[in-house]
Parts: structure tokens; C-alpha cells; sequence
């Protein structure tokens, strides 16, 4: 637990409540955001291209782009058996950032090694509520 002054507690009780309206806020003009795109893109379904992509309007003076694309499922372990696998299967290099926080936790010499070649950025915080305990 934060120990905070009482002007310090006022004030993050101030954040906080802020915070909550901002976040609902957010929430329906999000929601709102969603339908108004869903309607337009209705408007211009015919005038897409079949396949998926972007296409650029104008009306009444305001320029905008409708982009309707396709997600797709497949199973990758039947693909990879046919001849075309290597152009539709994509094998992706990640740093695994999960080993290199344990690889301080158990072999720092190593993880020292390592440290040359990695750039550690702090990121964005977030504040996520969880809703209200009893007082």
C-alpha cells in the first residue's frame, strides 16, 4: 500500500474519479466510432474491391477512406505439407523478452552478454481499474 499525504490522497481520489468518467467516456464514443464506420462502409459496400482493401470517397467536401479487409484461420500444419507452403507460411524472429527478464534471474553473466545487443525502453503506463473495494 501507497502511503500518501492527505493533500497527495485528495488529489489521486480526484485522478482517479476523473479517470473513471474519461474511461466511459471513451468507451461509448468508441462504441459510437464503431457503428458510425459500419454504417459507411454499408453505404459502400459495391464500390469496394472484391478482394479486400482500402478505397478513397468524398462527400459533401470531407475526404475519407473506407478499408474493408479479411481475417483468415487456417491450419498452418496442413499448409506446410503442400509445394506453395513457403509463400503462404510466414516464420516470424522475435526477441523473447520473457526468457531475457528470467535470464537476469538465474544466469546474470550471460544476460550480461546479452545486455549489449538489447535496448530496454521503459513503456507506456496504464492504470487499469478493478472496480471499488469496501471502505
Amino acid at each position: 500500500m501507497c502511503v500518501t499525504t492527505e493533500n497527495q490522497d485528495t488529489n489521486l481520489t480526484e485522478l482517479l474519479a476523473e479517470l473513471v468518467v474519461t474511461l466511459e467516456a471513451e468507451r461509448a464514443a468508441r462504441a459510437r466510432r464503431c457503428e458510425l464506420e459500419a454504417k459507411i462502409a454499408a453505404i459502400h459496400q459495391s464500390q469496394m474491391p472484391v478482394n479486400g482493401g482500402s478505397k478513397s470517397f468524398v462527400h459533401n467536401g470531407v475526404k475519407f477512406s473506407v478499408k474493408q479487409d479479411y481475417t483468415f484461420k487456417a491450419d498452418l500444419d496442413e499448409i506446410k505439407k503442400l509445394p506453395c507452403a513457403s509463400a503462404l507460411v510466414k516464420t516470424e524472429e522475435k526477441f523473447n523478452a520473457s526468457a531475457y527478464k528470467k535470464l537476469w534471474e538465474f544466469n546474470k553473466e550471460t544476460a550480461q552478454v546479452v545486455a549489449a545487443f538489447v535496448v530496454a525502453t521503459p513503456s507506456k503506463p496504464a492504470v487499469t481499474l478493478a472496480g471499488k473495494e469496501d471502505e
